[in-house]
């Protein structure tokens, strides 16, 4: 692998990617857990599940630090608001985590990555299931 290559796998956005999937998990089996919360966390695996199919797509000699970093440190804070969520039950902690997947989003479109049908597919995919609880 290239060292451009390498900036991209060896980043740590993918070590907090595989922590935002169980931190939703874990809030969704939350006891007593209102329908609101709920969408609130349907958004944020959707969320997840569109960054983690765009940067599986990118091309590592074409990624920038800058935005990747911002995005990281973006996902990191949904991971902070949903495992306070988990902690103390108080809705207002997906507000946060869904304003930072917001920050996220917008990190996530100065990642330059070719666009693919699967893409498209995918996040119709994510809001359909989504859309159906």
């Amino acid at each position: 692998m290239s060292q451009w290559s390498d900036r991209l796998a060896n980043h740590t956005i993918w070590q907090i990617l595989s922590t935002l999937g169980p931190a939703i998990d874990s809030a969704q089996a939350r006891e007593g857990i209102d329908p609101a919360s709920l969408d609130s966390l349907g958004r944020l695996h959707s969320v997840l599940a569109f960054v983690g199919k765009r940067l599986a797509g990118a091309d590592g000699d074409l990624i920038q630090a800058g935005p990747l970093d911002n995005l990281a440190n973006g996902l990191q804070a949904v991971i902070n608001e949903v495992q306070a969520f988990v902690s103390n039950g108080n809705p207002g902690h997906l507000v946060n985590a869904n304003n930072n997947a917001d920050a996220a989003l917008t990190y996530l479109s100065q990642v330059n990555v070719p666009f693919t049908t699967d893409e498209f597919v995918g996040a119709k995919e994510a809001a359909d299931r989504w859309g159906r609880r």
